[in-house]
């Protein structure tokens, strides 16, 4: 009875993942021809710590540019920041 049920249970989580996979591939969305490289929409699939599902965000590149360039400027001033303070305190 408890192999029966284990292997529902692996069954169902194998499904699980495959169609997730499925989701994977489908995060292109469509646009019109005549829109520029900044202003295509790009979807990315992001999870953290905690999350059982990961969800899907979509911006366009330009703001994506724009917040890899604010994390990349955010993780210099903390550098910066633990270089200059004073030790020993």
């Amino acid at each position: 009875m408890r192999t029966h049920i284990l292997g529902l249970g692996l069954c169902a989580a194998l499904s699980l993942a495959a169609g997730a996979r499925a989701d994977d591939a489908n995060t292109a969305s469509a646009q019109p021809a005549s829109a520029s490289p900044g202003d295509r929409i790009v979807c990315h699939r992001l999870s953290h710590e905690g999350m059982l599902l990961r969800t899907a965000i979509c911006k366009s590149q330009k703001d994506w540019d724009k917040d890899r360039q604010k994390r990349e400027a955010d993780f210099a001033t903390v550098q910066y920041r633990s270089y200059s303070a004073p030790f020993g305190r």
